[in-house]
């Protein structure tokens, strides 16, 4: 899975409500082993996010006691890396982690954030994907990288009231020909507010600053392309609020109560671990 976005729209956030969600999910039926590359965000703003998004305080004693509580799986489960060596240290590392995990309905994952911070840029994606591939093969990992998209989707042409123009297309994204030949689900994170666009689109939909789009750009496993769903970030968690192009919830079948956070994606990344090993990350 590939997720795709301008800086500060919230891809890292996004990343890590999967990956909370899947262990929350997942955690009473089997282990779970998780390798996170936080090139980016060093360590502790990640459990500051973690306080934050269950509403706890850093300064509570009974808090941080509630949070270990909550998290203490991930004491030699969950495995944080800030700095980067190279692709064969970083499939020998995961493979190392992963062979302690073969146990029926075990998880592994990886998470990495984000690709292009790494100095050869031309090379990175290529050679990034071919070890998602191998860990997908080997140890059936679920594999999600965080790219950028290219700085025109900030072009005045693209932020006009009511038009589709303002939507993320996969020439958006940077190297993209990579992505969407490797990514089994690729996805686009867009807070249009932040690109100064208050209507979006030609469904012309009132946004702010707390609205996020999220659209799929290619799902190999399901008929989903193209589709895009309307979230609202609230305390660092996306509240589904409704698929765009269709009705609210009165005439359909989803529902602010049955699909918060992120569980429209979250089961898309649920699909492509179940899927046929055949089929490359």
């Amino acid at each position: 899975m590939t997720i795709v976005g301008r800086p500060g729209h919230g891809k890292t956030t996004l990343s890590e409500c999967i990956v909370d969600d899947i262990e929350n999910n997942n955690i009473k039926d089997g282990s779970i082993k998780i390798v996170d590359y936080q090139l980016e965000m060093p360590a502790f703003k990640l459990t500051e996010q973690l306080l934050r998004r269950y509403k706890l305080n850093p300064y509570s004693e009974d808090d941080l006691k509630k949070l270990y509580e909550m998290k203490k799986y991930r004491e030699g489960n969950y495995f944080i890396l800030e700095s980067f060596v190279g692709f064969s240290e970083m499939y020998a590392f995961c493979s190392s982690v992963f062979e302690k995990n073969k146990k029926e309905n075990a998880i592994n994952m990886v998470l990495f954030d984000h690709a292009l911070i790494l100095p050869d840029r031309r090379n990175t994606i290529p050679s990034l994907m071919q070890v998602a591939i191998k860990l997908k093969k080997e140890y059936n990992a679920i594999v999600i990288i965080l790219s950028q998209l290219n700085r025109q989707v900030n072009s005045k042409d693209r932020a006009k009231a009511g038009s589709d123009k303002a939507k993320i297309s996969d020439a958006d994204i940077y190297d993209t020909d990579a992505l969407m030949q490797y990514s089994d689900l690729l996805i686009s994170v867009d807070v249009p507010y932040k690109r100064g666009i208050k209507v979006y689109g030609s469904e012309e939909l009132i946004l702010d600053r707390n609205h996020t789009i999220i659209r799929i750009l290619k799902d190999r496993i399901t008929d989903t392309d193209g589709d895009e769903y309307l979230y609202v970030r609230d305390n660092l968690q996306f509240r589904f609020e409704k698929k765009l192009n269709m009705p609210y919830m009165e005439d359909n079948n989803y529902s602010s109560d049955s699909y918060t956070s992120n569980n429209v994606i979250t089961e898309q990344v649920d699909d492509i671990n179940d899927s046929s090993d055949e089929l490359e990350f």
